[in-house]
């Protein structure tokens, strides 16, 4: 049975967990929105979620689960959440939405070279 200190330090390590799954949502939300001058700041979200990995990681070997992945995996995120989650026995929900803003990142950078490409083109043959 676990302690309630270790309860605690689980519940804690669950919520920097989701922060920094928020962080992929929207950093793949910035590379749809913003302009593309502005895509460089999107680097705040990939900072962040890092700084909560790391958290979540100190959390879990202080809580002394088995097994927890080093929070170096923290540089990718993806193969971070799927250790976190083997490790700990849990649905690996977390690991596919992560893996799925990084997959979205990279379709909406995509789509918006394209789109830009052709507006550029359309603006050079327009007569302007």
């Amino acid at each position: 049975m676990e302690n309630i200190e270790n309860m605690e330090n689980k519940n804690i390590s669950n919520g920097w967990e989701y922060a920094s799954v928020g962080c992929g949502i929207m950093q793949a939300l910035t590379f749809l929105t913003a302009p593309m001058e502005l895509l460089t700041y999107s680097n705040i979200f990939n900072n962040l979620m890092f700084i909560f990995i790391v958290v979540d990681a100190i959390l879990l070997k202080q809580a002394k689960f088995a097994n927890v992945p080093s929070f170096w995996w923290g540089l990718i995120p993806p193969v971070y959440y799927f250790k976190r989650q083997k490790a700990l026995n849990r649905p690996m929900t977390l690991f596919y939405i992560n893996l799925g803003s990084i997959i979205a990142i990279f379709v909406f950078l995509f789509l918006r070279i394209i789109f830009y490409m052709i507006s550029q083109y359309v603006a050079m043959n327009s007569g302007y």
